[in-house]
């Protein structure tokens, strides 16, 4: 199961609930996520995630194919009880929760040579 938020003024969209018990089934389904939003111009995603996953989370989430083509930046840091101080963050990510344990906040974005352009009102 995936859940997120599409930001209608950036070329963003939030991972804002990623759950499964069966790795296969997960890494399609974000496969067919990525592709939708791809479509959509969106090339970067931000996900919160326990800062005790940061090395098993692309392992787990990442299809081989999609593992090549995005890369990501850890934006920052939140500790364990404390409010996140970026308001977009905050509100959707963290659903204006303090979470009890330390949380990445993650951007994961296509890499520039696999972006493409879709014509101005051009059907796909």
């Amino acid at each position: 199961m995936i859940a997120s938020y599409e930001s209608f003024d950036n070329a963003e969209w939030y991972g804002t609930l990623m759950r499964s018990n069966n790795r296969v089934a997960f890494k399609e389904c974000l496969d067919f996520t990525l592709a939708h939003y791809e479509l959509r111009q969106k090339y970067k995603f931000y996900t919160a995630f326990n800062a005790g996953w940061v090395n098993s989370y692309r392992r787990f989430s990442f299809s081989e194919y999609n593992k090549e083509r995005y890369d990501y930046v850890d934006e920052f840091i939140v500790p364990a009880r404390t409010k996140c101080i970026y308001s977009m963050p905050w509100q959707i990510l963290f659903n204006r929760t303090l979470m009890p344990v330390d949380s990445i906040v993650r951007c994961s974005y296509l890499k520039p040579k696999y972006r493409f352009s879709l014509p101005v009102g051009g059907n796909i």
